[in-house]
């Protein structure tokens, strides 16, 4: 996982490196989107992301199998809808 820095996706020899970004930086694109024009879309991925966080800080305190088994409950239903 990284932020977008430019030096990362050269690192991906082949397909062994999968680059994937954090909530932190994707969400920070969606906030400067809704600022600019209250972009709908833009809005209900703000949304969505709150709800990521809540979830992750009602259960990072919870053992690794248990906050994966909260994530794929809660969570990958509502990224797959995306």
């Amino acid at each position: 996982m990284s932020d977008g820095y430019a030096a990362y996706p050269p690192l991906n020899n082949g397909g062994d490196v999968v680059n994937v970004a954090c909530w932190a930086h994707a969400r920070r694109g969606f906030a400067d989107l809704f600022k600019a024009g209250h972009a709908p879309r833009a809005g209900a991925a703000l949304k969505m992301i709150s709800q990521l966080y809540r979830l992750e800080k009602k259960i990072r305190h919870r053992p690794a199998d248990k906050i994966r088994q909260w994530r794929q409950r809660y969570s990958k239903p509502k990224l797959d809808a995306c």
